[in-house]
């Protein structure tokens, strides 16, 4: 059957102006797993979807090029011990959930397909026990192609890299805390104590922060640039920390992200 030539327009602009990706990928986990996919820069979310039996495949209809949050939870029927009090005193109804999340730049002009696993390939007792550890970070890989994917890929991994150097530099610590119990300096371990409980050590959130200003910057005419720094000021004090890559944006973004960082630069 010949199509007209008017239909065949319609369906031209149709997918023109309609792109989609895909994401797919394999879970060795056998209970139910939701997947939600947020906008990382409205916090909208734009899709969702169940796993049932290991795989998945998720169609995503009219996305825009950005930075997008993919989020894997299932159910637990554990808490930790940190969780315990809470429940016992508000008597929250739902127990929490495993999760597993990733940010990814999505891009239908880049790439159509996005496929996702567990990187360190554990089995789901393996992966359950180190998510309820609170110093244990599972990670999800993610292939694709595109140059803006493996920019955001790599800046990603600069997060990564300075959290496991923060792990280690806590496990430290802790040993230091206990060599000073046991000789009785219970001052210099209370102080100790208090740079453990931080989510950071100081040293490295400032080095983190230098690594990821001069990144952006050497990057600073790409499309990904002005969504990473969006995403990483929420407060006035994380503007002061990454106005180096304010100020290098060019004229026409800081115009578009001007409403949007109001607060901040008065």
């Amino acid at each position: 059957m010949r199509i007209p030539a008017i239909l065949l327009l319609f369906l031209f602009v149709a997918c023109k102006s309609s792109p989609s990706v895909e994401l797919s990928g394999s879970l060795s986990i056998d209970s139910t797993v939701y997947v939600d996919v947020y906008d990382a820069i409205s916090g909208k979310q734009i899709a969702s979807d169940t796993i049932a039996e290991h795989t998945f495949v998720l169609k995503i209809d009219s996305i825009r090029a950005g930075i997008y949050t993919v989020v894997f939870s299932w159910e637990r029927d554990i808490l930790k011990p940190t969780e315990l009090k809470r429940y016992a005193r508000f008597g929250e109804e739902e127990l929490p959930r495993y999760v597993l999340s990733k940010s990814v730049w999505l891009d239908p002009k880049e790439s159509r397909k996005y496929t996702f696993s567990i990187s360190e390939g554990l089995d789901q007792s393996q992966l359950e026990q180190g998510l309820l550890d609170e110093d244990w970070g599972a990670d999800l890989n993610v292939s694709s192609k595109g140059d803006n994917f493996r920019l955001y890929q790599e800046f990603s991994e600069i997060a990564k890299e300075y959290s496991l150097a923060n792990l280690k530099a806590k496990d430290s610590l802790k040993q230091i805390i206990y060599k000073l119990n046991e000789s009785g300096d219970l001052e210099s371990s209370r102080l100790l104590h208090q740079q453990l409980s931080a989510l950071w050590i100081n040293s490295l959130r400032d080095s983190l922060v230098r690594a990821e200003v001069n990144f952006l910057k050497r990057n600073i005419a790409t499309a990904p640039a002005p969504y990473i720094f969006y995403s990483l000021v929420n407060t006035q004090n994380d503007f002061y920390n990454y106005k180096e890559v304010y100020d290098a944006l060019s004229p026409n973004v800081k115009e578009t992200l001007a409403k949007r960082m109001s607060v901040y630069l008065r």
